[in-house]
């Protein structure tokens, strides 16, 4: 409920035109995609993965500075800056690894210092989980037979002998050096 009341100089009374107009606060609303893209797929031990993660401004309020932890395995990895994050835009954020052998965690923070004053955080994070795929090839060393169990000086003998893969990839070719002492 608003009155207002005016008195013109000479005693008169006029109408009076109100306008009414809300005016936006500055919200802030930054948010992490939980869609994280990746490079390769399966991701191959020894080889270097990209990832690539989406920043929006869904608030009204334009951002600078705004900071990304990512982690890996609960220890800080890389932290990227984006300088410019203006309201109702986006940012990607890239980063790369080397697959190892086991499985790597990636869990990425939106402003990790909290220095944007949001309402609801629950959407500045994700996470994702690589296995990486390998090769590995081994020798049984249990499985290694002459040819002749009685074999004299100067004879030939064959060696048979398993060669299996351990890994989870398959594998087309290899090369199988046998060396005799050193």
């Amino acid at each position: 409920h608003l009155k207002i009341m005016d008195q013109v100089g000479n005693g008169r009374s006029e109408p009076k035109v109100l306008f009414f107009t809300t005016i936006p606060s500055n919200l802030h609303d930054i948010r992490l995609s939980t869609d994280i893209e990746i490079s390769m797929d399966p991701v191959i031990e020894n080889n270097r993965v990209y990832l690539n993660a989406r920043v929006d401004n869904l608030g009204t309020s334009d951002e600078c500075d705004v900071y990304v932890d990512i982690m890996d395995d609960g220890e800080l990895y890389d932290r990227k800056v984006i300088n410019s994050l203006p309201a109702g835009s986006s940012r990607e954020v890239t980063w790369s690894y080397v697959a190892g052998h086991e499985t790597s965690t990636f869990t990425l923070l939106l402003d990790p210092m909290m220095s944007i004053p949001e309402d609801d955080r629950s959407d500045n994070s994700a996470s994702i989980s690589l296995n990486s795929e390998y090769r590995d090839l081994a020798v049984r060393s249990d499985y290694i037979i002459p040819s002749d169990w009685d074999a004299k000086e100067g004879d030939v003998i064959t060696l048979s002998f398993q060669i299996m893969n351990i890994g989870s990839i398959h594998t087309d070719q290899f090369k199988v050096r046998v060396s005799e002492d050193d």
